[in-house]
């Protein structure tokens, strides 16, 4: 069994926990060039092309794997749309759907934001090490897990 954290040491990692999401996640200059949510939203669809070999996706499949609401789905790819990193292709089987494609365009400008966001973390992650980065992984791995199966039980 687990030793009994004291709530000062509860708070002590909350804190830290906020501060690494601020650090990581307040890339301002980035968010000017493709914000946090087409970021992620391009992730995802580039993640369907690479891993499942599917070229486009239903927006109400974004949603859904996402856990986004349709109305931000649908603000998002309006705005990527407009700015060339989307397509919308109209479904052939039912030609009152569509689904969504990246543009090489939209490859193009994530892989430049992915590398101007990740480059501070890949610095820190190199000045941590092997052994403590992997310490962290199997960490977070567990965080993970732990979050999932509590998920579950509160879906029951």
């Amino acid at each position: 069994m687990h030793d009994k954290i004291e709530k000062k040491e509860i708070k002590e990692f909350i804190y830290y926990l906020h501060s690494i999401g601020k650090i990581l996640g307040s890339k301002a200059e980035c968010d000017i060039k493709l914000p946090k949510s087409e970021f992620f939203l391009l992730a995802f669809l580039i993640k369907q092309k690479k891993e499942k070999n599917i070229d486009s996706v239903l927006p109400s499949t974004i949603s859904e794997k996402t856990k986004l609401s349709r109305p931000a789905v649908t603000q998002t790819l309006n705005s990527l749309e407009k700015k060339g990193y989307v397509v919308r292709i109209m479904d052939k089987k039912d030609r009152r759907k569509f689904k969504v494609e990246i543009t090489q365009e939209g490859i193009k400008i994530f892989n430049e934001t992915f590398e101007s966001r990740f480059s501070e973390l890949m610095n820190i992650i190199e000045k941590l090490g092997k052994e403590k980065v992997n310490q962290l992984t199997d960490i977070f791995k567990e965080i993970v897990e732990i979050a999932k199966n509590n998920q579950k039980g509160n879906d029951l």
